[in-house]
């Protein structure tokens, strides 16, 4: 086979194989299952397309061609890497320079050399996405993350510290009244956690709107101001007391919110859980059929190319990797209270109710808000978004019931913390009342033998609330707010009256 054949075959087989792998890389960096139905559809879709780009090059100019393979290597490297988290405004604060930067590295820079290497692109380029497709096939990433021991403990239920945080739980204080049959929901939410012997804050707020941040100063126990936060990487006090208390540490979340990176804390857990924190899940499990699956899998994969660049604000209503697309967490949990025993400390995350919006009010598919996300909402599409997640809020709760049975059946005298990380974040940020209160008050219900039931009404930070209950530590309350300014975290809001 001559040189120039084996330049032809290059040539038409190039688009192909750079299709086939920006979909499986996609796949594979959110955590989607490859043997599929969905997926065998989306393949043959990339091949179809790619043969077609690949025999109408045949007929092109050398230039042509490589702007054409450049332009396949743009959308691979937006699809695949994971570049939107670490260009953004926390590394280039001024909109215009990352926007400059991203043309500069992710379109420039591929579309120069390919142009540059026209005469060899496609040996060049078709034997890299040769070794990139084989990598995948042979080495496909964990989906889950476990460190520590998973066999549960033949002991008999002792001692339980139930500690469970459900991401984007707004609080009561929270549902203003503008918020659609805001009044049923707060009854809902106050009925649930008092007829179950919790007492119930009512006026809790976060000192964050964001999770990781929020977390960190409530796991460190300390006064939540930006200066005496701990760094990424840092043990958390919370682990340290329940290890000192004699507990077997058990962590069941997702790797968005920095616990089990310090070794310290790793070395005082008997298991830590990590579930990918953006993944395909909700369209995983929906019951829609695997053509439908296929097309919105690619309908995802194509927003994010606009939104990468900025060129739209990414007004989603079946937009985005799903937070919340799966209860796998709260079923490992169920697990772990059916069959372990001694003295266990469950420390539990949930992106639930958070969104996207994928279940009614008794859990099951929610058909017509399947995949709607909090992005910019208005007017009437924000009652349409904050009717769907009271409903989800609700689907919350009988799942956090189910847990509860387990609890009382085999852990009576259990302490259980239940609360969230913020309330619900709907954009753009703006500064009135309604607004910072809504994303800021937070769910947080407390069940001991030494406390008494009932709902405490008054406005009390979160990160004070639960130094209090888990360490005993009486902080002076404070309504400053922080991270409101995405660009600098140390500015301070009051919380509203």
């Amino acid at each position: 086979m001559n040189e120039q054949l084996i330049k032809l075959w290059a040539r038409r087989l190039v688009p192909t194989l750079s299709l086939l792998a920006t979909c499986l890389g996609y796949l594979q960096s959110h955590h989607y299952p490859l043997l599929t139905e969905e997926v065998f559809i989306l393949l043959a879709g990339a091949c179809v397309l790619g043969a077609g780009i690949g025999y109408a090059l045949e007929w092109a100019p050398d230039w042509f061609t490589a702007l054409v393979f450049g332009a396949l290597i743009v959308l691979a490297a937006v699809l695949i890497s994971n570049v939107l988290t670490w260009i953004d405004g926390n590394v280039i604060s001024n909109n215009t320079l990352r926007r400059i930067f991203k043309l500069l590295m992710f379109v420039v820079l591929p579309l120069g050399l390919a142009v540059a290497m026209r005469r060899d692109i496609a040996l060049i380029l078709g034997g890299a996405l040769i070794v990139f497709i084989v990598g995948i096939l042979a080495f496909p990433q964990r989906e889950v993350f476990v460190w520590g021991r998973d066999a549960p403990s033949p002991k008999p239920p002792h001692r339980l510290v139930l500690h469970i945080i459900f991401d984007e739980f707004a609080g009561n204080a929270g549902i203003g009244t503008t918020f659609p049959e805001g009044n049923r929901l707060r009854r809902d939410v106050s009925t649930f956690f008092t007829h179950r012997g919790f007492r119930l804050y009512e006026g809790a707020f976060s000192a964050y709107p964001h999770t990781d941040l929020s977390l960190s100063a409530l796991f460190s126990l300390a006064r939540p101001m930006p200066k005496d936060m701990p760094r990424y990487g840092h043990p958390y006090a919370w682990f340290e007391k329940l290890h000192d208390g004699g507990y077997r540490i058990i962590y069941i979340g997702n790797e968005f919110v920095p616990v089990c990176r310090d070794p310290e804390d790793v070395k005082r857990m008997e298991r830590c859980v990590l579930y990918p924190a953006m993944n395909l899940g909700i369209i995983r499990v929906s019951n829609i059929s695997p053509l439908q699956k296929a097309y919105a899998i690619g309908e995802l994969a194509l927003k994010k190319v606009p939104y990468f660049f900025q060129l739209v604000r990414y007004r989603r209503t079946r937009a985005i990797t799903g937070w919340g697309g799966t209860l796998r967490p709260l079923e490992d949990a169920k697990a772990t209270l059916l069959h372990d025993g001694g003295d266990v400390a469950l420390v539990l995350h949930v992106l639930l109710p958070h969104s996207a919006i994928v279940y009614d009010e008794n859990c099951a598919w929610h058909s017509e808000q399947a995949f709607l996300v909090n992005a910019s909402w208005h007017g009437a599409q924000r009652q349409v978004y904050e009717r769907a997640y009271a409903d989800q809020v609700r689907c919350t709760l009988k799942q956090l019931d189910t847990l509860l049975q387990i609890v009382d059946r085999r852990w009576p005298d259990a302490v259980v913390i239940v609360h969230g990380d913020h309330g619900l974040r709907l954009e753009p940020f703006t500064t009135s009342r309604e607004d910072v209160r809504l994303r800021h008050a937070v769910l947080f219900a407390v069940r001991a033998k030494s406390v008494k039931p009932g709902v405490e009404p008054q406005d009390e930070n979160l990160q004070m609330l639960f130094a209090r209950y888990a360490a005993g530590r009486q902080i002076s309350n404070s309504r400053l707010l922080y991270g409101d300014d995405l660009w600098d975290s140390n500015k301070a809001l009051e919380y509203p009256q």
